[in-house]
């Protein structure tokens, strides 16, 4: 399925996966995350602002797909749109693929069908990488998103390797630049909307955690807008905040990760021993059990918040990152 467009850094295996790897890798920079930032800011006011004027909320989960999919948009197309709650939404504004978050939104919605049906709505994906590549052929200044800086990586690196070997083969081809879209918007839009809304249920259930991370929030903007912060200078400033994000995911696995050997045995390494699994095997490792398991998550975890209550933990964390 996630073949759907193209060949990608989650499909591809050995030498290819690495290419893969290499070029996207340089994709996510900081400009990018500074537009994460933005989107996640405007989203979550209108969000804050749609909540507050119901006498009880509903939509918890489909306003997180609204806050993930604008997010997505935004970060990878360059394309903001306003905050939308899901009672706001109506079945014919669902249905238009005329704007890119529509059209996301059916593309994402919709990833069993479209291997059936075809690659119907794949204009707005055609349009945006023939416009980052025009504006890069002739010299002009590209804006900062996902997309544009995965044109801007991958024709880099076909020039680079033409120039030194006369091969255009190192680069991304027009449908692997589809095909990882296709995948981070994929994996970020779903992972990203599960875990917003099963961190929010359980913040609800936690208001002493609510007035941690508030106090956290409020220390580190000090008074200016949300809207004015930078990514730079506030955002490695919230270890409290990355903590419920880590905590939510740990509780609650956001996508199951499976493998398979494939058409011969492969060798897993533990330690010292190496064990061969059998071919044509698949595994799915039992996030539940491994996220909670008493050898991982025993006395440590029930310290870890008084560490973060004495500042310890996050001064380490602060650190590491």
């Amino acid at each position: 399925m996630l073949n759907i467009f193209g060949p990608n850094v989650g499909t591809t295996d050995g030498h290819q996966r690495q290419r893969h790897r290499r070029i996207t890798a340089s994709s996510f920079n900081e400009h990018v995350n500074q537009r994460v930032l933005t989107e996640s800011i405007l989203q979550s006011t209108g969000l804050i602002d749609y909540w507050s004027h119901k006498p009880s909320v509903n939509s918890v989960a489909s306003d997180t797909r609204t806050v993930s999919l604008h997010v997505v948009s935004g970060a990878v197309f360059g394309k903001s749109y306003p905050f939308r709650g899901a009672e706001e939404d109506s079945p014919s504004a669902k249905e238009d693929s005329s704007n890119y978050g529509e059209a996301l939104r059916i593309i994402l919605d919709r990833c069993i069908p479209l291997v059936v049906l075809g690659r119907k709505h794949l204009k707005h994906m055609t349009e945006a990488y023939e416009t980052e590549k025009r504006a890069m052929m002739r010299n002009e200044k590209l804006e900062n998103n996902l997309m544009t800086s995965l044109v801007r990586a991958s024709q880099t690196s076909v020039d680079q390797k033409a120039s030194t070997m006369g091969s255009h083969q190192d680069g991304l081809t027009e449908e692997e630049v589809y095909g990882n879209v296709f995948v981070f918007n994929f994996a970020g839009h779903d992972a990203t909307a599960n875990s917003l809304a099963k961190g929010i249920y359980l913040l609800a259930t936690r208001p002493d955690i609510q007035d941690w991370i508030s106090e956290e929030i409020n220390a580190v903007l000090n008074g200016i807008e949300p809207s004015e912060s930078s990514y730079e200078t506030k955002f490695a400033r919230l270890p409290r905040c990355l903590a419920v994000v880590f905590e939510t995911v740990r509780l609650y696995t956001a996508v199951a990760i499976s493998k398979t050997t494939g058409s011969s045995e492969q060798p897993l390494k533990l330690g010292s021993p190496t064990v061969l699994i059998p071919k044509n095997i698949t595994l799915i490792p039992n996030y539940s059990a491994l996220h909670t398991h008493p050898r991982y998550w025993g006395v440590k975890s029930k310290n870890s918040f008084k560490l973060f209550q004495s500042g310890e933990l996050e001064t380490t964390i602060t650190h590491n990152n």
